[in-house]
């Protein structure tokens, strides 16, 4: 199977492999580098296994609004900040 890099370093993995290891979107996965640097080793990671106070960026909730605010990035629904005073404008 082969898997193309993105321009933003992303790859897909197979809904084959996927379905085998049982991964849903927002499952989070090891990336490991071996030893010889020629190889990449990828293992699904359990979101117990996960810093708890990283759990929340885990959660439907979070995952919601990160996926709303993509989609205004991609809108171009944003601003531009240049300085602390923007930011106080704004805020």
């Amino acid at each position: 199977m082969q898997s193309k890099i993105t321009r933003r370093g992303q790859i897909t993995i197979p809904k084959s492999v996927r379905t085998a290891l049982k991964l849903d979107e927002g499952d989070v996965v090891e990336v490991e580098l071996t030893a010889n640097r020629r190889a990449i080793v990828l293992r699904p990671k359990n979101v117990s296994d996960l810093d708890p106070e990283q759990a929340y960026y885990r959660s439907d909730a979070w995952q919601a609004q990160e996926r709303s605010a993509d989609r205004d990035i991609h809108a171009g629904r944003v601003r531009k900040l240049t300085s602390t005073d923007d930011l106080d404008r704004y805020t």
